[in-house]
């Protein structure tokens, strides 16, 4: 049997990312530039509104990398000076899909744009909506979470790589709320995975301090900015994010309105009230080679689509790979870190959503793929809701993790690590 090497069905992590290095003998160099690619678009269903855009970049030195699962900050009395924002132009004008919800999806830009306009968009959408700069009152009421460490044949990983953070009190006198889930991958997956659980949320405070009062397209450039940096910096880090990364989904309550800024295929799903049940309303979506504007991103920067394939068969889900190289084999289409990635089109551009809370909004959930892989965003709301009616939410985090275990056992010969996170809104 004639077998062509490639990686494991799911993001390599430790040992098993070896083959692959050592496959790895062309010294590589940048392909494009991929702050020179950007999305823009628009998508509307109701109160909700998701725009694309490229970050802007600054640079910050950050010291240190400390892994951990949880993240309290301490209000900051000061707020570093990004840089200037540079220029760059769309290469393809797509407006990205959103799933499971159908959109009707306008065409809403007929050139290409530069950051400044993406931003500039992104800001008069927030304003529509009427997002507050600061909130008053925070609407989250209590925030679980559990995370557990995957298995390999039985054997538990040394290293979970997937982390998380709440932050109660973003800003000095805001009370506005942030939670985040990340899922690391590679060798190097904890480190990645550590540093923006641990950084961004203070970058975040920086940022916001830094342009309150002076812009009127705050958050977008927020947002979008601080997931510049803290990518930026990881390549500074003492450890290797070459073959290395990490997903981020991150959600901001202000007021009555959630902001949600996610990248890789972790995932942000809000539970609403409907009569007796309640209906999953998607936050974010998953960055998977099979989206077709993100595979298109891919092929325009000359990399690689394709399964693992085994004698002519395809074995599972759509990869990343270089053109001439069996690496890195990664299985979404955005990340932090991933440096080799990121010359074929892998981006740590957030796609950001803007969604107004209703008065039957009753709690988000946020958990990395371990959760996703074999429980839809409905079937983990329906749970929630069910043990929120018992008034026994934190209970809902064990039980989710309890069932996405035993699905994985019987599925696979391994257990991802999974985490998730699930915030009670009083609202």
């Amino acid at each position: 049997m004639s077998v062509k090497f490639r990686p494991s069905r799911h993001p390599l992590q430790g040992p098993a990312l070896t083959p692959l290095l050592s496959r790895s003998t062309t010294k590589l160099t940048p392909n494009k530039l991929l702050t020179a690619y950007a999305h823009p678009g628009l998508r509307t269903n109701g109160s909700q509104r998701h725009i694309s855009a490229t970050p802007l970049t600054t640079n910050v030195q950050l010291s240190g990398i400390q892994a951990k699962m949880q993240v309290h900050t301490q209000p900051l009395s000061g707020a570093t000076s990004p840089s200037k924002v540079y220029q760059a132009f769309n290469r393809k004008l797509l407006i990205p899909g959103m799933t499971p919800v159908e959109f009707t999806l306008p065409r809403i830009r007929k050139r290409a744009a530069s950051d400044p306009d993406l931003v500039m968009q992104l800001g008069r959408q927030a304003r529509e909506r009427g997002v507050p700069p600061a909130a008053a009152l925070s609407v989250v009421k209590r925030c679980y979470h559990m995370s557990q460490a995957g298995s390999v044949q039985g054997k538990v990983k040394a290293n979970n790589q997937d982390s998380h953070f709440y932050v109660t009190s973003l800003v000095p006198g805001a009370e506005m709320a942030m939670v985040g889930v990340c899922d690391g991958h590679g060798e190097s997956g904890h480190f990645v995975s550590g540093m923006v659980s641990k950084r961004l949320p203070s970058v975040i405070r920086e940022t916001f301090l830094y342009y309150r009062g002076r812009t009127a397209d705050l958050w977008p450039t927020v947002l979008i900015e601080s997931f510049k940096k803290v990518s930026g910096d990881l390549s500074r880090q003492a450890f290797d994010s070459t073959y290395s990364g990490s997903t981020c989904v991150t959600v901001v309550f202000t007021g009555n309105m959630l902001l949600c800024a996610n990248v890789g295929d972790s995932r942000a799903v809000l539970g609403r009230r409907d009569g007796s049940s309640f209906t999953a309303v998607p936050l974010s979506r998953d960055h998977k080679p099979d989206v077709e504007e993100e595979q298109q991103r891919i092929l325009d920067f000359g990399g690689r689509v394709e399964a693992i394939r085994v004698d002519g068969e395809d074995i599972g889900p759509l990869r990343v790979w270089l053109q001439s190289e069996d690496v890195p084999g990664l299985a979404m289409t955005r990340a932090m870190g991933d440096t080799v990635a990121s010359r074929v089109g892998v981006i740590s551009t957030p796609e950001i959503s803007f969604t107004q809370l209703r008065p039957e909004d009753a709690f988000v959930i946020l958990a990395s793929d371990g959760i996703w892989e074999f429980i839809s965003s409905q079937e983990a709301v329906d749970l929630a809701g069910s043990y929120l009616q018992e008034g026994r939410l934190e209970a809902c985090c064990q039980a989710l993790v309890a069932e996405a275990t035993k699905r994985w056992r019987s599925e696979e010969d391994c257990v991802d690590d999974i985490t998730v996170l699930i915030a009670e809104l009083d609202n």
